[in-house]
């Protein structure tokens, strides 16, 4: 049995080992095409997704700005529960409404390449992490960790003159690189979706 639990453990890190090459191939490209005359100094900012708050969760990022420049890196820790709709976009199965499932926590690397040059509007990102969802029946608790690639795709809103304080509406799609089978929890049968939406509201402060 620990053999079998070993090789499961290697086999999830061979696929996690994968995924994070292909996210670093893939942000290699866009920082090569987004050099830039503007701006002519780094700096970074800090954001949180208000609607993590709203779902008994946490959430906080910091981004780096690299000088002349399109592109901004971050790194992100985050972690919310999740209410019926939630369950029905995130898993595929039967009696969701009968358990309590939340993100415990995600941990990702993303890389932003802005449209216009001082940051204002659009933007698309590329990001990739590692999740544990948290599963629980009366007494009963049952965790697992995947792995996840996700495109999104947002605006960055600048209210006031002064560009620090701003609004960031996204939409994004996540990829599952490796799930877990079907769990049996309870009266309930559930399996993460391949892949699934995800779509958010941020507020933060660029420096």
């Amino acid at each position: 049995m620990e053999n079998l639990f070993s090789f499961a453990i290697m086999n999830k890190l061979k696929k996690l080992r994968k995924a994070l090459v292909l996210v670093f191939a893939s942000i290699f490209p866009l920082t090569l095409l987004a050099q830039s005359e503007k701006p002519s100094s780094s700096t970074f900012s800090i954001e949180s997704r208000i609607s993590n708050f709203a779902q008994r969760g946490y959430d906080l990022k910091v981004f780096y700005y690299p000088a002349s420049s399109r592109m901004s890196y971050g790194i992100s820790l985050t972690g919310q529960g999740l209410g019926y709709l939630g369950k029905r976009l995130v898993f595929s199965g039967e009696n969701l409404e009968d358990i309590n499932i939340r993100v415990t926590w995600v941990a990702s690397l993303l890389a932003r390449y802005y449209f216009a040059s001082d940051y204002r509007g659009f933007f698309a990102e590329f990001s990739g992490g590692v999740e544990e969802f948290k599963a629980t029946y009366q007494n009963i608790t049952v965790r697992d960790v995947n792995g996840f690639l996700s495109l999104s795709a947002g605006y960055l809103w600048f209210p006031f003159k002064r560009d620090n304080f701003y609004v960031m509406p996204k939409a994004s799609i996540n990829f599952l690189v490796f799930r877990p089978e079907i769990r049996h929890i309870g009266p309930a049968a559930y399996r993460l979706r391949v892949a699934h939406p995800n779509p958010s509201l941020t507020i933060g402060w660029k420096f």
